[in-house]
């Protein structure tokens, strides 16, 4: 309960630093909102909580993630078979594959895209 009353509070701040911080936070307290819903059958209750998860989540990708991102993209290669996440410092980029041959790709500024794959 706590969580949820700090991050209203900082979430409703002229701070965008406070703003920033507001969002995890509030992350923080879902997992236990989520737990104490479903073991009580609140269902309704915890529809709410995965939508302020989801808000949470959304508030993250646009106060901490976005402004950090040149360019964003999704590159399909049926060779690469692998699962899960690559940082190459030379490019100054992400790639992350969730599942084999998808690899969502994100530059970071100065970064380079990566090259289409040939198929």
């Amino acid at each position: 309960m706590l969580t949820g009353v700090i991050s209203a509070w900082a979430l409703n701040s002229p701070s965008i630093r406070a703003r920033r911080w507001g969002c995890i936070i509030g992350l923080l307290g879902q997992p236990f909102w989520l737990w104490s819903t479903v073991t009580n059958g609140q269902w309704g209750m915890a529809c709410v909580t995965v939508g302020y998860t989801a808000a949470f989540v959304r508030g993250i990708w646009l106060l901490w993630i976005r402004p950090r991102i040149q360019s964003l993209g999704v590159l399909l290669n049926p060779h690469a078979l692998w699962i899960g996440a690559h940082y190459s410092p030379a490019n100054r980029r992400w790639c992350i594959n969730i599942l084999p041959g998808a690899t969502v790709w994100l530059t970071l500024p100065g970064g380079k895209a990566p090259d289409k794959a040939k198929l």
